[in-house]
């Protein structure tokens, strides 16, 4: 099981606060017919079904149950 990350989660300070200890592994991918758009009057990224848009980011593998439970889901991953 892995997560789609973007945005801000991509910063690695923050992805550690967020992540915690556990590892996983990182690599590059792409969430198809989405993109990554940032919130009105606002600094942060919001992932947004968008047809023909690929959103970049990055895909988290190898999470443990807690980790897991952040949420978050992963659909046509392209890695």
């Amino acid at each position: 099981m892995g997560l789609f990350l973007y945005g801000t989660l991509l910063h690695p300070r923050v992805f550690e606060l967020v992540a915690g200890p556990g590892g996983g592994s990182m690599q590059e991918a792409t969430l198809a017919d989405h993109a990554v758009l940032r919130v009105k009057d606002s600094e942060l990224p919001m992932l947004v079904q968008q047809e023909g848009g690929i959103a970049k980011g990055q895909f988290w593998s190898g999470l443990t149950a807690a980790q897991i439970s952040l949420g978050l889901t992963t659909t046509q991953i392209a890695v």
